[in-house]
């Protein structure tokens, strides 16, 4: 038997040429059965002609023992603290998420917004270099041991994913399980 898994959206398939849609056609075809994580995994493999009975959804998930070990309580000053966890590169939505924020700092001159990066990627110093409006502060903290992710998910307020084309992201399911309310993409 062959069981395939397809680690993708149509968010991450966009635009992808014929040559590799041809070839993953004729690969499913012999697939006894198909896994995808989610919904939109599911859409793109069916329009590749696999029967729906051939397709199983496998979620992703993470043991959330040691995010629930911690007080979901926060600190009146993290409510406007907005929490990135991941990759920083293109493909993440940063730098159009980090637009908007500036559009909503200067159009709301009273309020104060925070925003913690954690992780490493090609973006890092273009953010770094960033000048964000007087309202607004930037910060990026390096990719943490995974035993330490409850203490930076207790320091924020809400987590936020403005990708652009990714399958799922399992600090949905961490920040979830330490309490934080999730803003997430359509992506």
């Amino acid at each position: 038997r062959l069981v395939i898994w397809c680690d993708l959206s149509e968010g991450t398939e966009a635009g992808r040429g014929r040559a590799r849609i041809w070839l993953r056609r004729c690969l499913l075809r012999h697939a006894s059965a198909v896994l995808v994580n989610g919904a939109s995994g599911r859409r793109y493999v069916e329009s590749l002609s696999v029967r729906s009975e051939r397709i199983h959804t496998v979620p992703y998930t993470t043991d959330v023992d040691l995010f629930l070990q911690h007080s979901v309580a926060r600190q009146p000053a993290t409510r406007r603290r907005l929490l990135c966890v991941g990759q920083l590169i293109p493909r993440k939505g940063i730098k159009p998420f980090l637009a908007i924020c500036a559009r909503w700092c200067r159009e709301h001159l009273s309020r104060n917004l925070e925003i913690c990066f954690v992780g490493e990627g090609e973006l890092g110093s273009d953010i770094a270099k960033w000048e964000p409006p007087l309202n607004m502060s930037v910060r990026i903290q390096k990719a943490v041991q995974y035993s330490t992710m409850p203490e930076v998910y207790q320091n924020g307020g809400v987590l936020v994913l403005p990708t652009l084309a990714d399958t799922w992201a399992l600090v949905v399911n961490e920040a979830m399980a330490a309490g934080l309310p999730v803003l997430g993409s359509t992506h």
